[in-house]
């Protein structure tokens, strides 16, 4: 299971955006800034959503399976349990 995936079943938005700012802070720095660029990017195109019909909504659709694309994740890795001790402190 992507740790994404694990983000968002849960049901407490402040424990989302944690995640996601602890993931974001591992990532090197140069993902980091390209991450940042693309958020700027599809920011912009939502300000035009009444012309493009591009909302956040439709972003994501379009957008999470070319980013989010999955990897084999190993048994052992405990990476989830780790995140989810964090999170729950």
């Amino acid at each position: 299971m992507l740790i994404i995936l694990y983000l968002a079943e849960l049901n407490h938005p402040q424990r989302q955006i944690r995640g996601l700012q602890m993931l974001v802070l591992l990532l090197p720095k140069e993902n980091a800034e390209m991450l940042h660029q693309l958020l700027q990017l599809l920011h912009k195109v939502t300000l035009n959503v009444e012309s493009n019909k591009m909302n956040a909504l439709n972003l994501g659709t379009m957008m999470a399976p070319h980013i989010l694309c999955p990897r084999k994740v190993s048994k052992q890795s405990n990476i989830l349990n780790k995140i989810n001790v964090t999170l729950n402190n």
